[in-house]
């Protein structure tokens, strides 16, 4: 995980298509962990998931983009034709330390020909949420939609769009 002031710096010195190519063609971007709950799901380990009690509430959901500065951005590899494995196991792609995420959780494929992400729930325990509704199957992802695996809560971006940000202090959408 990057921050989002460490990327700026990396940003001004790129142009949007060096910082995609650097980055890859998205991103996705999340308040800072709760330090308690990533040691609760290292301590968890390979034993199993915490079923979440309910889903998130609605008046939780407040906008990650409102206070940028303060967010972090999720490093992704190269996403290859198998795509990338999300869940709390370190042979996962991207490692997410909560006790609500499944071991496997989902996984996340590029679709060059949309320019968008598709998700997809691995049979994970608690699911995952696309802009508030809970995913069956597959969802395509686009420019600011907020993905939610378990009770980690991500907006997705287009890599160009964050570079905008950065490099210009505007959010495009």
């Amino acid at each position: 995980m990057l921050s989002i002031q460490d990327l700026q710096r990396f940003a001004t010195t790129l142009s949007a298509a060096q910082f995609e190519q650097q980055l890859g063609p998205f991103v996705l971007v999340q308040a800072p962990p709760d330090t308690q709950r990533q040691k609760k799901a290292r301590d968890l380990g390979v034993r199993g998931t915490v079923r979440l009690n309910d889903a998130p509430s609605p008046d939780r959901v407040v906008s990650l983009l409102m206070n940028i500065e303060q967010l972090m951005v999720a490093t992704l590899p190269e996403v290859g034709d198998d795509g990338i494995l999300v869940g709390r196991l370190p042979d996962c792609d991207l490692v997410i330390e909560d006790e609500s995420v499944s071991k496997h959780h989902a996984r996340l494929s590029w679709k060059a020909g949309m320019r968008a992400a598709v998700v997809e729930d691995l049979d994970s325990l608690n699911g995952i949420t696309h802009n508030g509704t809970k995913v069956q199957g597959q969802v395509s992802l686009f420019n600011g939609d907020e993905i939610c695996f378990g009770a980690v809560r991500f907006s997705y971006l287009m890599t160009a769009t964050l570079h905008g940000h950065l490099t210009m202090g505007k959010l495009k959408r």
